[in-house]
């Protein structure tokens, strides 16, 4: 079956995402939160560094593991670099739902919202999360896996 305009868009975003791993500002001494997916094998080790106002001023998310889970790590840095805790948090709230649950995906998200797919496929979904769940934790947030 041929793949529309959009279809064909999307996998080309997530395609060049995991093949361009993003990195935004300076992440020097930001203390590393580990993440591994068993299910799938990914494994990450993300860095956060936040300014004195608590605006995110330095992220890297260095993953290895599945296509799915390397480009979501680094779509999650063009989404919430600069941002502020707070506005991160809600960010990582709306992609998680998207997720989880397929809701529509705001234009906040930007490039992510090509993963909105990824609910579709159960096997998928903790690919396409376990950069945004290492994000809540790095950022302190209640309910943070």
């Amino acid at each position: 079956m041929a793949l529309n305009r959009l279809q064909q868009l999307y996998r080309s975003v997530i395609v060049e995402a995991a093949a361009k791993p993003a990195t935004w500002g300076d992440v020097s001494g930001a203390v590393p939160v580990h993440a591994v997916n068993p299910s799938c094998g990914d494994k990450l080790e993300l860095a956060l560094r936040l300014d004195e106002t608590g605006r995110i001023s330095g992220l890297a998310v260095p993953t290895t593991g599945c296509t799915i889970s390397q480009a979501s790590a680094s779509l999650l840095v063009g989404v919430v670099a600069g941002k502020t805790r707070a506005e991160a948090l809600t960010l990582t709230d709306e992609f998680i739902a998207m997720i989880r649950e397929g809701t529509p995906a705001p234009a906040a998200l930007g490039d992510a919202a090509a993963l909105a797919s990824v609910h579709e496929f159960p096997a998928r979904v903790k690919c396409a999360l376990l950069a945004w769940t290492a994000l809540r934790q790095a950022l302190g947030a209640k309910g943070a896996a």
